[in-house]
C-alpha cells in the first residue's frame, strides 16, 4: 500500500525505533516508561478484550511537572483501534514527554508497541 502524498516521508526521512513493546494488563493508566523526543509515534494494541467499537484504549501525551507535584496531561486522548497501527502526530510537542495508556475496558490485557520517528 502506498503512503499517501505529503506522508511519504514518514517512511523516507524517518527510522522507526521501537520504543516499547510489552504486555500491560490492569485497571488504571498505564504510564510507558520511556522518553520520547521528537512528535512522531506509532502505536498498535492487540488485545482479546475487544469492545463493540474494536478499540484497545487511548493515548495520551503527558509530562512531568515536579514544580506543581505531577504528572500533566498535554493533549485530547487518541483512540488506539485494536491490531491496526497508528500513527501519531503531536503538534507543538514539548520535549522530553512520556505518554499514558488508558484501556477502552476497566479491567484488559493487551500487547502494546510504541515506536519513534527518529528524522535520518
Amino acid at each position: 500500500m502506498e503512503l499517501a502524498e505529503g506522508y511519504q516521508n514518514l517512511r523516507n526521512d524517518y527510522n522507526w525505533n521501537i520504543r516499547f513493546n510489552q504486555l500491560v494488563s490492569g485497571n488504571k493508566d498505564f504510564d510507558v516508561p520511556r522518553e520520547f523526543t521528537t512528535g512522531i509515534i506509532a502505536v498498535i494494541g492487540d488485545t482479546t478484550n475487544i469492545n463493540p467499537s474494536n478499540v484497545v484504549g487511548y493515548i495520551m501525551q503527558t509530562v512531568d511537572l515536579f514544580q506543581v507535584g505531577g504528572i500533566a496531561q498535554i493533549n485530547n486522548r487518541i483512540t488506539i483501534p485494536n491490531k491496526k497501527p497508528t500513527v501519531i502526530l503531536f503538534e507543538n510537542s514539548i520535549s522530553p514527554y512520556r505518554i499514558r495508556f488508558k484501556f477502552a475496558f476497566p479491567v484488559g490485557h493487551c500487547t502494546l508497541k510504541v515506536w519513534e520517528a527518529i528524522p535520518k
